[in-house]
């Protein structure tokens, strides 16, 4: 039946449409958007940097690791990715080395964003510049 699906171009391109629209609810009633986008400090991509959206619904939050160019995508569970369609106040951090017996975490940045940025249905795009003022 998966087969049939993917040889139907119509459905396929209806599908594509429909969640480009309408994002991506799933059997728990949850609507996600698809959200990434670049970490920059002082117009320098930040390598490593770990994004958190925290919705304003109080549903569950969405994290994202940048990679070396700055670039992140967030992920909602292990198996979907994207955030909670509303508004989310933004952190983001930059972890610290371990120690040398490699439990515990040693320094760190948490950067102080007044970030609130609203996620909607299908493609969402977000850059987020953490230079301080």
């Amino acid at each position: 039946m998966f087969t049939v699906f993917l040889r139907s171009g119509w459905f396929s391109a209806s599908a594509v449409v429909a969640f480009a629209l309408f994002g991506c609810e799933s059997s728990d009633g949850i609507k996600l958007g698809e959200v990434s986008g670049v970490v920059t400090q002082d117009g320098k991509p930040l390598p490593k940097a770990e994004v958190t959206f925290t919705p304003e619904s109080g549903d569950r939050i969405s994290t994202g690791s940048a990679d070396a160019s700055g670039k992140y995508s967030l992920i909602f569970t292990r198996d979907r990715t994207g955030a909670v369609v509303g508004k989310h106040s933004v952190s983001v951090r930059l972890p610290g080395e371990m120690d040398e017996e490699g439990r515990n975490e040693v320094g760190g940045t948490d950067f102080d964003l007044d970030l609130t940025v609203e996620v909607k249905a299908g493609s969402n795009t977000i850059d987020i510049d953490v230079t301080e003022e």
